[in-house]
């Protein structure tokens, strides 16, 4: 089937170009953290990133330098960056899947790295073996997005889980369903509408 141009509604712009994104996974492994170079496993060193949201990229100057010394330069697999309307940035530290460390002995091993989180404001979680069950070391975490601008509807984002990347935007594209949704279902016609991978709930609450 095919679509034809007036069926395509006008390409919503971002509010901002730079410094939108509000999560990124970096990679953290052989005593460097950055970005895999395009079609490599060649990992490119960052400072910071134009993308970056400025809090994310505050953390990243902080971080990047106590995870590159011995031992933690040996551990690394992956470094998540997470930040919510409500501040409070979060990072989450994955380790390669041959790193086998008891709590304490963890929790010593990150002294340096904890008190990075107690002392910049931001918390800190280890997802030891990558599947998700992320372990809180420090700080308070409260990573929250609002799907649209005059609601009081706040939703939570767990650890490591999706958020949209660029949230100004994210409230204008929920704008537009539910504008779309108020002129179709709330028809006549009585049509309905399944968001059967609806997540967290960003577009199907609203």
């Amino acid at each position: 089937a095919s679509v034809s141009a007036e069926q395509v509604a006008a390409i919503l712009p971002s509010p901002s170009p730079w410094h939108y994104r509000t999560r990124a996974r970096l990679v953290w492994e052989a005593g460097r953290v950055g970005f895999y170079q395009n079609k490599s496993h060649r990992i490119i060193p960052v400072d910071s990133c134009a993308l970056l949201d400025s809090q994310l990229n505050a953390v990243l100057s902080v971080i990047k330098d106590a995870l590159t010394v011995y031992p933690l330069a040996r551990m690394g697999k992956e470094l998540l960056l997470e930040v919510g309307e409500n501040g409070n940035p979060r990072v989450i530290l994955r380790f390669r899947p041959d790193v086998s460390l008891k709590m304490g002995t963890l929790q010593s091993t990150l002294r340096e790295v904890i008190s990075l989180a107690e002392r910049e404001g931001f918390s800190l979680w280890i997802d030891a073996n990558g599947n998700g069950s992320a372990i809180l070391l420090a700080g308070k975490d409260a990573v929250t997005l609002r799907p649209m601008e005059e609601a009081s509807l706040r939703l939570a984002v767990p650890p490591g889980g999706f958020l949209q990347a660029n949230l100004a935007q994210n409230r204008q594209l929920t704008a537009f369903v539910v504008k779309i949704i108020g002129e179709t279902v709330l028809s006549p016609n009585e049509k309905w509408v399944l968001d059967l991978y609806c997540g967290m709930g960003n577009l199907s609450l609203p």
